[in-house]
């Protein structure tokens, strides 16, 4: 099997347009001007749903205003997000010829697949890498791990999370960093058994981070 490493950026959900218009500002242009335009956000769904078996809350996904291509699963969508060079970039680039065309000096990586989801109180942006070359490009870039700080830092949001496919541990870029224990997901699963309570599993992660919501 393949490595599907990704990004988290957790956020309180009153945020989440700062966190659009600065995640438009490091995609390439034709992603970003796609982004703008679906703001200000709502969901694609927007339900309420059962958790534990009876305790009702709220699950939203999607970006309403962002159209699905033929391509994209679901509501996850594809950006090309552009980083400046470094090293680890410029060997991606000898196996991804996309990565060699170079926009304003920066290097373009895509498809990443990226999705976002929400409760009431908290939302979760992802961007999972589309191959085992882009993991490990995610895990070993000081560049893209940079960029990503930079993301969570201008948006103002609460912490950023890198999966890295251990069931134990993430490791946590921003505020600080270290690797911080990775909650169980089984038990904050909606009665659906697919889509995560964000508020309830998020709660949990930050709280065991020790970081002040």
């Amino acid at each position: 099997m393949g490595l599907d490493y990704s990004f988290f950026v957790v956020t309180p959900k009153d945020r989440v347009n700062r966190l659009l218009e600065t995640i438009a500002t490091y995609v390439a242009e034709e992603y970003g001007a796609r982004l703008r335009a679906a703001l200000p956000w709502t969901p694609s769904i927007d339900r309420v749903s059962q958790w534990l078996g009876e305790v009702p809350a709220r699950d939203q996904r999607g970006i309403s205003n962002l159209p699905r291509r033929s391509y994209e699963p679901g509501e996850e969508r594809c950006f090309t997000f552009l980083f400046p060079p470094d090293e680890i970039l410029t060997d991606y680039g000898r196996s991804c010829p996309t990565a060699r065309r170079r926009r304003d000096g920066r290097v373009p990586v895509g498809c990443v697949w990226c999705g976002i989801s929400a409760g009431d109180e908290w939302a979760m942006f992802h961007a999972l890498a589309a191959s085992s070359d882009m993991s490990r490009l995610f895990e070993r870039s000081g560049s893209v791990r940079a960029l990503w700080s930079k993301i969570a830092i201008e948006a103002a949001a609460s912490a950023l999370l890198f999966d890295f496919e251990d069931p134990d541990r993430w490791e946590l870029l921003y505020p600080r960093a270290e690797q911080i224990p990775k909650p169980d997901e089984e038990p904050y699963l909606f009665a659906d058994e697919q889509n995560l309570n964000v508020d309830a599993y998020f709660t949990e992660v930050l709280r065991e981070a020790g970081i002040e919501p």
